[in-house]
């Protein structure tokens, strides 16, 4: 049952981030276009560990076709 929430708050945070950030972008106000990019970085700054040590586990098992 975790585990489901572990997949369903990045991409939660992604939607709400870029929303903002098209909302800012059509509205014109530079605070929410600076949330959206914040809540996207902080995104990639969380999750950059587990996609590099996952990259790097299917690099070590290899292709052998």
């Amino acid at each position: 049952m975790l585990d489901h929430f572990i997949y369903i708050f990045p991409a939660l945070a992604l939607v709400i981030g870029l929303l903002l950030f098209f909302v800012g972008r059509i509205k014109k106000n530079n605070k929410l276009i600076g949330v959206g990019i914040g809540f996207i970085v902080c995104l990639i700054i969380v999750e950059s560990p587990d996609f590099i040590h996952g990259f790097i586990k299917g690099f070590g098992n290899g292709y052998n076709g």
